[in-house]
């Protein structure tokens, strides 16, 4: 049996959670914002996958807090290797194991990463007061390539998110409902899709409960400090697991082009 295309029984699926870091603002003169990026980083799972995050992530939990934090807390990346939060007084050696433990599941898992890097001063620049807000335009962009890369594959996906970004920009949750039927409407490059292979709009959920946005997490940060810091030993170790046909790598994107 098929539908639109797809012959159902015999498709692949995905999950792309989303997570950022740096905030949306724009920096002076036009804001008030002190970070020069905001990165949208995503990991693509397929079920099989997902089910070994959860088990990994939620034991790597366990076994440096115990069953009581399931759910209740995360593995954030800037708190990991900061000492801030949940991991404020933890040895810093204890830290980098849990950094490493997170960093080999990853690897060891191989999903498909994405992230779009928006240049917030760049992007005010070339376009002024059509601007577009950071995290739209980044999950825009985003939704569009993950879009290609499971027509590529013959595959149908949706995208999960931390549900603190509705805070950050409340048109997020109409974004792939309304690409449905006007096209994702991507003004930076012209482009237009209709997410024919989407499976419902954004769902969003507390990041505590989800190991595939913690893990997202883990990557937008990486990202964060490779562009606005140069600290790039991290951003050099999840480099093969960006998207990519063939030999052209797709991923990271920097907006403006």
């Amino acid at each position: 049996m098929s539908l639109g295309g797809l012959v159902l029984g015999a498709v692949d699926s995905y999950t792309l959670y989303l997570d950022g870091s740096g905030d949306p603002g724009f920096p002076p003169p036009w804001g008030k914002s002190r970070s020069k990026h905001y990165i949208l980083a995503g990991v693509a799972l397929t079920p099989l996958q997902d089910h070994s995050v959860h088990t990994q992530v939620f034991g790597l939990l366990e076994k440096h807090f115990g069953k009581d934090y399931f759910g209740t807390t995360e593995l954030h990346y800037s708190d990991v290797i900061g000492g801030y939060g949940l991991f404020k007084g933890m040895p810093e050696l204890e830290r980098k194991e849990i950094a490493d433990s997170v960093f080999t599941t990853l690897l060891g898992i191989k999903p498909v990463l994405f992230a779009t890097v928006i240049e917030k001063g760049r992007l005010k620049t070339k376009y002024g007061r059509w601007a577009e807000n950071p995290t739209s335009l980044a999950v825009r962009a985003t939704a569009d390539r993950f879009d290609k890369f499971i027509q590529r594959n013959g595959a149908i996906g949706g995208l999960h998110m931390d549900e603190e970004e509705t805070r950050k920009d409340g048109n997020l949750r109409g974004i792939i409902h309304r690409a449905r039927t006007s096209g994702i409407k991507l003004s930076v490059w012209k482009n237009d899709s209709k997410l024919s292979r989407f499976l419902n709009a954004i769902a969003f959920s507390p990041s505590q409960t989800s190991p595939g946005i913690q893990l997202a997490d883990f990557v937008s940060h990486t990202c964060w400090m490779h562009f606005t810091y140069g600290k790039s030993d991290r951003f050099t170790q999840i480099a093969p697991l960006w998207d990519r046909t063939g030999g052209r790598v797709w991923e990271p994107s920097v907006v403006p082009r």
